[in-house]
């Protein structure tokens, strides 16, 4: 076993089959529907040595991340988020997973993914759950050699149809509802809490969140 490879174990708000649901099929843009995926055992990371240094490659948590690369902690605390928008999220009534495909090499993602860990935190709802998925750069065979490695798609970015990373995907069920890609359009807060309005107001049209 290449002496690089990590197991990550998954935090409990992490959805255990991912891997599997990303290896079953592309996911569709908002409206579309994707089919259920089996559950796979235990979901993995590994670290790739970069020339730069090192990053990671597969499903992590944030202890995983934090173990790694501790000064992201900061930037978790160094943000203050909007309190309107952290109380619409806190009210969100519908069971969201929020999928990060990201990179940890990458200085968006090193901005842009403690400040959600802020905001989650802040909103303290357990509806919304956050599953992370770290990717190489664009065609870099190390990582992708990584994933096939440890047992998850070889591509994780195409899987999840992903060119800009980080990009945060909210799902509802097997539906997506919408996407942050690369970096906000106001804040991270008022982008989800405006993606998670139009389902709100679905469900009331509905007669209530299903």
């Amino acid at each position: 076993m290449n002496t690089r490879l990590q197991t990550g174990l998954l935090a409990g708000s992490v959805a255990i089959g991912l891997f599997a649901a990303a290896a079953a099929q592309t996911p569709e843009r908002p409206g579309a529907t994707r089919q259920p995926a089996p559950v796979t055992a235990k979901p993995t990371y590994g670290v790739v040595a970069g020339e730069k240094g090192p990053y990671l490659v597969g499903e992590v948590a944030r202890e995983d991340v934090l173990r790694h690369f501790p000064a992201w902690s900061d930037t978790a605390r160094a943000y203050a988020p909007d309190t309107a928008q952290v109380a619409a999220l806190a009210g969100v009534q519908q069971p969201i997973e929020i999928v990060c495909v990201m990179g940890t090499w990458c200085g968006d993602s090193q901005r842009e993914v403690p400040r959600l860990w802020r905001v989650l935190e802040a909103a303290a709802n357990p509806r919304l759950r956050l599953t992370m998925l770290a990717v190489g750069r664009k065609d870099d065979l190390a990582a992708q050699d990584m994933a096939e490695e440890i047992g998850c798609p070889r591509d994780l970015r195409s899987r999840w149809d992903v060119t800009l990373v980080p990009t945060f995907i909210f799902l509802d069920g097997e539906r997506e509802l919408g996407r942050i890609v690369e970096t906000p359009r106001v804040t991270l807060e008022a982008d989800a809490a405006a993606i998670l309005a139009d389902v709100a107001d679905a469900a009331a049209e509905a007669g209530g969140w299903r």
